[in-house]
């Protein structure tokens, strides 16, 4: 059994035995199930990167200590809270740590958050269910929470768009972005200022990625040095593991190097790059998906507008400038082409350099915006 399946089964055995007295420490410390939740998630995510350094002994002490609870296995005093853990609000906030929205997690730390949150779920749950006729509330837990010790590798990496939630240490917000497709022995995609593209080869959950190449336009300073790292971490992979919301490649070791996200319209903001076949990279149009809304720069003033989604199939309606500012008459032109076309789209389309928007007498291309 290797370092990492054995620090997941102890961890698996330390959650069965003592994740609803921390989930009682919490609620009392806190009084408040949304913060207890937080609380919780945070304490575990810690204790499952220093299991390496205090082990089955000392996690107990660690993750008490980590909450900020007395020592000496008292419960601290602070009134009686008799409140479930939302494991909703666990997960959700796991899938929002995933995605890179806080800064701060590392790779390392958003895989570790995966494990918790798979072998804390069922134990939750378990605490739950009512025991089964003729067995004992604890008998009936125990056997209820005895869960796989890892996720199953995700069979939907192949084909997929990915967002690139995190590699090597460093977790992106949603501004910075950088994407991978894995299809057909070839991975390609945008790794921030340029496109990639290179070969893989996958035998169950072992994938090694070769060859890759991207194009050659200049991007200075950090943005530089990340996109240079970012691709050096892709020939490090070695294989892939299910995370929460999406698979984390890893090395030869096991060690988290890039962590992966579904690609969504709503992930960044985009810049537009063609408009009916006229190259616009430089016309500094933007689009910004958020839920219901459009929004972006026409190149002389902002707009915003409602948008109806259903799959690909897209309206949009109540297009609205907001501010305007002085054009020469050309780029007057462009942003009345481009705005008339926009409320014309009915149906949009990712791939891992681009979003296109396209409707009867529309077509719109978008790339993300670098940085």
């Amino acid at each position: 059994m290797s370092q990492r399946t054995d620090r997941d089964a102890e961890f698996t055995a330390f959650l069965a035995a003592d994740s609803a007295s921390l989930a009682r420490v919490a609620l009392r410390l806190t009084g408040d199930p949304e913060a207890a939740a937080d609380l919780l998630q945070s304490v575990l995510v810690k204790t499952y990167l220093a299991w390496p350094r205090v082990g089955p002994n000392g996690a107990l002490a660690h993750a008490r200590a980590a909450m900020g609870a007395p020592s000496g296995g008292e419960e601290p005093n602070t009134g009686d809270v008799d409140v479930p853990l939302d494991l909703d609000h666990v997960l959700a906030e796991g899938h929002n740590a995933l995605r890179g929205r806080r800064l701060g997690w590392t790779v390392a730390g958003l895989a570790a958050l995966a494990v918790v949150a798979s072998i804390l779920t069922p134990i939750l749950i378990a605490a739950t269910v009512p025991p089964a006729p003729g067995a004992s509330p604890a008998t009936s837990a125990t056997a209820q929470a005895t869960p796989s010790v890892r996720p199953s590798p995700v069979p939907e990496l192949l084909g997929t768009v990915w967002q690139v939630a995190g590699f090597d240490g460093v977790a992106f917000g949603p501004s910075r972005t950088m994407t991978a497709r894995f299809d057909g022995g070839v991975v390609s995609g945008f790794s921030g200022c340029n496109t990639f593209r290179g070969s893989y080869s996958l035998e169950g959950s072992t994938l090694v990625v070769e060859s890759v190449a991207s194009t050659a336009k200049g991007c200075p300073g950090a943005a530089g040095q990340e996109e240079r790292a970012f691709l050096k971490a892709l020939a490090r992979i070695r294989g892939y593991e299910a995370g929460l919301n999406g698979p984390v490649l890893v090395g030869e070791d096991g060690t988290p190097l890039v962590a992966l996200v579904p690609l969504t319209p709503d992930a960044t903001t985009w810049r537009l790059a063609d408009l009916a076949g006229t190259d616009q990279v430089g016309a500094g149009i933007t689009l910004t998906v958020a839920g219901d809304e459009l929004r972006g720069d026409s190149g002389c003033g902002e707009y915003v507008a409602d948008l109806t989604r259903e799959g690909s199939a897209w309206t949009v309606s109540n297009l609205a400038i907001t501010t305007t500012i002085r054009c020469p008459e050309a780029a007057n032109r462009r942003a009345t082409r481009y705005l008339t076309a926009l409320g014309q789209v009915t149906k949009a389309e990712l791939d891992p350099f681009r979003l296109t928007l396209t409707g009867p007498e529309a077509r719109l291309s978008f790339a993300p915006a670098a940085g």
